[in-house]
């Protein structure tokens, strides 16, 4: 392509079709330029221009582990409780249960 300026760009060791919209920005780990012969020699002659890497986010090795949080909140009682509403003596009782 003679008289092209276009730098690749290059993620996960295949070229992005669409460009830098091919990945998700929560993917991206880094982004770096490499450019001049350097560039070339490892991708080739369409990468004389340069090329823009893009290393994505790895998972880690091991088992896989999940953390969930939870809290839930309400505005209305769902139900409330009876509430003693009478004081004083009853007849034929000595005790109280003090002033209302």
């Amino acid at each position: 392509n003679m008289g092209n300026t276009d730098s690749g760009i290059m993620g996960e060791g295949r070229a992005g079709s669409e460009g830098i919209a091919d990945f998700n920005p929560e993917d991206i780990e880094s982004i770096s330029v490499l450019s001049g012969p350097s560039a070339a020699a490892l991708y080739g002659s369409s990468a004389a221009n340069g090329v823009i890497l893009i290393t994505t986010k790895k998972g880690k090795e091991g088992k896989v582990a999940i953390s969930v949080s939870s809290s839930t909140e309400f505005s209305k009682a769902y139900m409330t409780p009876e509430f003693q509403t009478t004081y004083g003596n009853k007849s034929g009782k000595y005790e109280s249960w003090g002033d209302k």
